[in-house]
């Protein structure tokens, strides 16, 4: 309803809107949720994060087991001759040190150091991981005769826990496991200790456990094979 001022001669508008604007409680309601949903899509691309090196650590180590076993079944399968096999036909007999071997097929030679973590990737003269040479002849050791064109089968950071080879009636049958992990060694369990990861890092088949903050670094990849020998 309009009215006339008649001091004024004006007209006071009383159904006008009030002026639009936020409140300082709407102010603070609103930033709130934004922070609520800033925090939600941020943990959110975190544990995407997480997810993909997750599946990057087990896709590696998973590439580091078959890359040794095809190396081993192509040589097999070529040079039909394996050095170091002991009187039950089991790999290898051959010993350099308490937790490192060495067997050879036909002129390439692998040698090999269990439950210690490649932490010199780049060092050629390093006898950790899985390491597979080309020799002479013959079935030297690692630590007598260096060989050429030396090859790390492991990538950084990854461990070698099994490794297991079995020949007869022409056949070999090859089983390893390989585990991959940061600084946490925390994240293991094993059959044998699923309590008590310092003892389980060391056990043939540890595994990760934990949620995923703590096993984003950590992976496992067991193979198990049989190749015959060529015809």
């Amino acid at each position: 309803m309009k009215t006339l001022d008649k001091q004024s001669g004006g007209v006071n508008l009383n159904n006008s809107e009030k002026s639009a604007g936020f409140t300082i409680i709407e102010l603070l309601l609103a930033t709130i949720i934004f922070s609520v949903v800033l925090v939600v899509i941020l943990a959110a691309f975190l544990q995407i994060g997480r997810l993909l090196y997750k599946g990057i650590s087990y896709a590696s180590t998973s590439q580091a087991a078959r890359s040794i076993t095809e190396n081993i079944a192509d040589d097999i399968r070529f040079a039909q001759q394996v050095s170091c096999i002991d009187q039950n036909g089991v790999l290898p007999a051959c010993q350099v040190s308490s937790n490192t071997y060495y067997f050879c097929i036909g002129l390439h030679r692998y040698s090999f150091t269990l439950r210690e973590k490649v932490t010199d990737f780049g060092n050629p003269s390093s006898l950790k991981g899985v390491k597979r040479t080309t020799i002479i002849g013959g079935c030297p050791s690692p630590a007598v005769a260096a060989g050429s064109d030396p090859q790390q089968l492991l990538g950084p950071d990854m461990q070698l826990n099994k490794f297991d080879i079995e020949c007869a009636y022409e056949r070999c049958n090859i089983e390893l496991h390989i585990i991959y992990y940061g600084f946490d060694t925390e994240v293991f369990a094993s059959t044998a200790n699923p309590d008590n990861p310092a003892a389980a890092i060391n056990d043939p088949e540890p595994y990760c456990t934990g949620g995923l903050i703590s096993s984003q670094f950590c992976a496992t990849a067991t193979i198990k094979t049989t190749v015959n020998f060529r015809e």
